[in-house]
């Protein structure tokens, strides 16, 4: 919810005001009163909350156990890493991946300990976005350049339109932004960015004409297919219009012409 701009507001409050049956599911921290207080105008009597209660130590212990191969945590590391994560099972993740990653872990006596410094802010970024986003210069500048590219057709991507966008050659960097922990294989032939931050930060790497290119390159690819009308007419408005702007217009207006058709009240 962090990231809801004020276009996405009006689109919520424009589904709110119909009569159709849209699960709308979202998460905010409890202390976001702004986003709470703006969802209970569009929703009103609608809104339903549910509270996310923070994992446990004791769930942070065995979570962390299990993507350590199952070896136990120390008392004092479980007891300092429930507190560095504040019970949130994707921070864990990641600063599990940052501390192996530096070195900080070591078995002793069957178990595993880092230590303290490393757990105190040292050794470790206290934004995880900073995290995530600083393993971009730990990879090779073709792993970027893919990484952006990725990054222009979205957070999820096809390997196949990847293909297309960056070349087949491009793709030997795809199981190196996978080990840097930038991105994950959602099945044979998908994958998507660990964070929206990543993909963001891959994207402004790119220079503005780059950008444009590759947002070029993918209205291109995508050129024909009839499920993709949205994208072709997103990316286009954001490549190089001025080449051809009766196919820019034409484009926007068979996915504005869409939209209406799909939800007209």
């Amino acid at each position: 919810a962090q990231w809801l701009d004020e276009g996405s507001s009006r689109v919520l409050a424009r589904l709110a005001g119909t009569e159709a049956s849209i699960l709308v599911v979202f998460t905010a921290l409890a202390s976001d009163t702004k986003f709470s207080t703006r969802m209970s105008e569009i929703f009103g009597k609608r809104l339903q909350r549910s509270e996310v209660r923070r994992l446990q130590t004791l769930v942070v212990s065995q979570l962390a156990s299990a993507r350590l191969g199952d070896r136990p945590l120390s008392a004092d590391f479980r007891e300092r890493l429930a507190k560095l994560v504040h019970g949130n099972p994707f921070l864990l993740t990641q600063y599990l991946r940052a501390l192996m990653d530096g070195g900080h872990l070591r078995p002793v006596a069957g178990e595993w300990v880092a230590a303290p410094e490393a757990l105190s802010g040292s050794g470790l970024s206290k934004n995880i976005n900073e995290m995530m986003v600083g393993r971009l210069v730990t990879v090779s500048e073709a792993a970027r350049q893919l990484a952006g590219a990725a990054g222009i057709v979205g957070l999820r991507f096809e390997q196949a339109l990847l293909v297309k966008v960056a070349g087949e050659a491009a793709l030997s960097s795809l199981e190196e932004l996978q080990r840097a922990g930038l991105i994950e294989q959602m099945s044979s032939e998908r994958f998507a960015f660990v964070h929206e931050s990543v993909r963001t930060a891959a994207v402004q790497k790119l220079g503005e004409t780059t950008q444009r290119d590759l947002h070029q390159a993918v209205a291109d690819a995508l050129e024909g297919d009839p499920t993709q009308i949205y994208a072709i007419a997103r990316h286009l408005a954001q490549g190089h219009v001025d080449r051809d702007p009766k196919r820019v217009c034409d484009r926007s207006m068979e996915a504005g012409l869409l939209a209406v058709s799909e939800h007209a009240n």
